[in-house]
């Protein structure tokens, strides 16, 4: 599932302090690979509840890398988003793919936290790889 060679994102990766020291910004735009739909997020796992799938894992870092090669500002406060995802030639639900969106951006301090979502719009798209996200400080 490799949108990029892994030593490509990693030269190009910011610095750590970089990461999270975003500047606020009124919307931003960020190119992403195809989410896991949320019934590939997690597993049960007996003594332990709910983990963290190694699919998921794998998308969390590899998309987190991408993020951060895009230099994403902040959004502080109250947002709407906009995700748009590559139509898949199976049947799929689209809403299916917000969930792990949402919390890679709260993880990388792009918004500060999903509860504070004013709107959510979903969308299939034929013209782009993975998954463009625009998210807009909420009036």
């Amino acid at each position: 599932m490799t949108v990029f060679p892994e030593t490509w994102l990693r030269n190009r990766l910011p610095d750590e302090s970089q990461t999270f020291d975003r500047r606020e910004v009124d919307s931003v735009e960020i190119d992403l690979p195809m989410p896991p739909s949320v019934n590939a997020l997690f597993a049960n796992k007996p003594g332990k509840g709910r983990i963290k799938t190694k699919a998921y894992k794998a998308w969390l870092e590899e998309a987190g890398l991408i993020l951060n090669c895009q230099r994403p500002g902040r959004i502080a406060g109250r947002y709407s988003i906009s995700i748009q995802v590559r139509r898949l030639p199976k049947m799929s639900d689209l809403a299916n793919r917000e969930k792990a969106t949402s919390d890679l951006l709260v993880r990388h301090g792009v918004i500060e936290d999903d509860s504070l979502a004013e709107r959510v719009t979903l969308e299939w798209s034929d013209s782009i790889l993975g998954a463009r996200v625009l998210v807009e400080r909420a009036a």
